[in-house]
C-alpha cells in the first residue's frame, strides 16, 4: 500500500510539474507571476488553518522549496530549448542523445526535488493538513491554467 501510495504521489507531482511549467512559460509580465504566487501562499494558508508559529515556519520552508522548484523547472525549460533548437538544425544523432539525455536528467532531478519538498512540509503538518497540501497544489494549478487560457481566449475575441 506504501509503494502505490509513493508512486501514485510521484506521478501525482510529475503531472503537477508539467502542468505548472506550461502554466507561468510566459507571463503577462514578471510582476504577475509573483502576484500569483503570493496568491498562491495566502489562500494555501487559509486552506491548512496553521496557528501563527507553524505558518511561520511552514512559509519560509515552502518559500525556499518553491525557489528550487522554480530554478530547476526554468533549468528544463532551457535544456528543452536547447533540445528542440537541436533537432531543427538536423544535428547528429550523437549530440541529440547527449541533448536528450540532459533534458531527461534535469526532469528527472526535478522529480526528485519535488518529493524531497514534500517529505520536508509533511514532517511540519498533521495528516489532514498534508493531505490538503496536497489537494490544493494539483487544483491550484488546473484552476490557474484555466484562468490563463480563459484569458488567452478574451484576448484572442479582442484582437
Amino acid at each position: 500500500m506504501l509503494k502505490s501510495f509513493l508512486k501514485s504521489v510521484i506521478i501525482l507531482t510529475i503531472a503537477l510539474s508539467v502542468i505548472y511549467s506550461y502554466a507561468f512559460t510566459q507571463p503577462p509580465n514578471p510582476r504577475a507571476k509573483e502576484r500569483v504566487m503570493q496568491l498562491k501562499k495566502i489562500k494555501l494558508l487559509e486552506i491548512l488553518e496553521l496557528d501563527e508559529k507553524t505558518s511561520e515556519k511552514f512559509l519560509a520552508k515552502y518559500t525556499s522549496w518553491e525557489k528550487k522548484i522554480v530554478e530547476k523547472r526554468d533549468q528544463i525549460d532551457l535544456s528543452i530549448e536547447d533540445l528542440e533548437k537541436t533537432i531543427r538544425r538536423d544535428a547528429p544523432k550523437d549530440e541529440l542523445i547527449a541533448k536528450s539525455s540532459k533534458a531527461v536528467s534535469a526532469q528527472k532531478e526535478m522529480e526528485s526535488l519535488l518529493f524531497q519538498a514534500q517529505e520536508d512540509l509533511k514532517a511540519m503538518l498533521n495528516e489532514t493538513q498534508f493531505a490538503k497540501l496536497i489537494v490544493f497544489e494539483h487544483r491550484f494549478r488546473g484552476e490557474l491554467q484555466k484562468v490563463i487560457m480563459e484569458r488567452m481566449r478574451k484576448q484572442g475575441k479582442n484582437d
